[in-house]
């Protein structure tokens, strides 16, 4: 697996464990937005176990597994804006990975994740001026761009 594939890999596992904590600390007290988060969460995986990948499975899992778990550390799990803060992190996840995604098959599978994102961002801080989880949330990306050497 290149470099770039294990990188957005990477990614979308970021995406999908954002979800799932979302999920797991049930974050949202409507039935219908934590269905939705569930849902998404269904959605990342099927996309993750999709996307091309190509050389040592567990070699690249490992890889990538590392990463997360070296940036899982830096979130402060106490944040009172901590629902913003994964959302925003997801969204900005696949912006990115809209960015530098050529291939037509893959862009395909990240539109479809593209509503149901915005859908629990836009949820999360309707009037989007929550600026301290914003801060906090590129503070993160920043984090694990240096982790997984981000170079796009």
């Amino acid at each position: 697996m290149s470099k770039a594939t294990r990188q957005s890999c990477t990614l979308l596992a970021v995406i999908g464990g954002c979800l799932f904590e979302m999920s797991r600390r049930k974050m949202f007290s409507s039935i219908a937005m934590r269905d939705h988060v569930n849902e998404t969460y269904q959605l990342v995986a099927a996309t993750l176990e999709k996307w091309p990948k190509l050389g040592d499975d567990a070699k690249n899992r490992r890889w990538i597994t590392e990463k997360i778990e070296v940036w899982r550390r830096m979130l402060n799990d106490d944040d009172e804006f901590i629902l913003t803060i994964l959302a925003a992190i997801a969204e900005q996840c696949l912006a990115d990975l809209h960015t530098v995604t050529k291939d037509r098959f893959k862009k395909g599978m990240l539109d479809n994740l593209d509503a149901p994102i915005h859908k629990i961002h836009a949820f999360s801080d309707p009037s989007g001026v929550n600026y301290p989880a914003y801060e906090e949330a590129s503070r993160l990306m920043r984090g694990l761009y240096d982790e997984i050497a981000w170079e796009w």
